[in-house]
């Protein structure tokens, strides 16, 4: 069994976020698809229920991706979304990545689901698999700074603990590694009262 496994709540999944959220998650993926080349090879790992897949597949119809998510009912509602043939879809986790290199990779609201030190595992092999001079697009929350954030930050963690034994437990600054392993800031963006944030960097050679 896969760990974070959204089964249950796959079906879910959207509404509960758009309620939540007000829809602020889904936009600070979908503001980043501007950013994307218009061709390439995509890495979009824990691809979620496919609504942001949908959008790139639309807007970037000669990106080729790969779909990698650790839920099968997250994978299966992808599918149905997908407009492309091309895209490759794995049912699995960061083991499962092919043994090859991407000009883009994608993270939306996926290491936040680790604590560390596993994030900058994650990471690593993350960063091994995106070019020199590739872009890494991610969305995902802040540190929580304000009481309302820390509420939905608290409830979000037991609730997600309890349908999908996830490993965290809290939000995790992980910008570092960006900054470590020597990535370019292109583009930073807030949402949603600072609680989330995308952002795009571009790897050098380091």
């Amino acid at each position: 069994m896969f760990k974070n496994n959204y089964n249950s709540i796959a079906h879910l999944y959207d509404s509960i976020n758009n309620i939540v959220f007000l829809k602020q998650s889904v936009k600070a993926q979908e503001d980043l698809i501007h950013s994307l080349p218009d061709e390439g090879h995509l890495l979009f790992i824990g691809g979620g229920t496919g609504t942001t897949l949908q959008k790139i597949e639309t807007l970037k119809p000669q990106i080729n991706i790969t779909y990698i998510e650790a839920s099968s009912r997250m994978v299966e509602l992808s599918k149905k979304k997908s407009t492309n043939p091309n895209t490759v879809f794995i049912r699995g986790g960061i083991a499962n990545i092919p043994d090859q290199q991407y000009d883009i990779v994608c993270t939306f609201f996926f290491l936040d689901l680790f604590e560390q030190p596993e994030i900058e595992m994650l990471f690593n092999q993350l960063h091994s698999h995106l070019k020199v001079n590739g872009i890494w697009l991610y969305a995902d929350f802040n540190v929580s700074k304000k009481w309302w954030q820390k509420g939905i930050e608290f409830t979000m963690f037991q609730f997600l603990k309890f349908t999908t034994q996830i490993t965290s437990s809290r939000i995790e600054d992980y910008s570092f590694l960006f900054e470590k392993n020597g990535y370019l800031l292109l583009t930073k963006h807030y949402y949603y009262g600072e609680f989330i944030a995308n952002a795009v960097y571009k790897k050098r050679e380091y």
